[in-house]
């Protein structure tokens, strides 16, 4: 499994005074509740993949690892978090 099946369909709002790299994602930090941006949820998504090519055993995909990581998609937590 690669990032791309890790974060299927990402969606993200543009805002004109951002740069692509800084719109928000349909994911956010479970511990803070803050949403990532594209290149904050793909910094993590590398670090899920490491930890699951390290753990097979332990986690059944790459998305399963980065919920042990925090990160979840908004809509799993039954809650859509708002960009600031």
């Amino acid at each position: 499994m690669t990032m791309v099946d890790v974060v299927p369909g990402v969606h993200t709002e543009l805002d004109s005074a951002r740069s692509p790299s800084m719109a928000r994602t349909g994911w956010i930090n479970e511990i803070t509740g803050e949403r990532l941006s594209s290149e904050q949820l793909r910094i993590v998504a590398r670090s899920a993949h490491r930890l699951y090519e390290a753990n097979p055993h332990i986690f059944e995909d790459e998305r399963e690892a980065l919920g042990a990581l925090g990160v979840v998609p908004a809509i799993e937590l039954g809650r859509w978090v708002h960009a600031a």
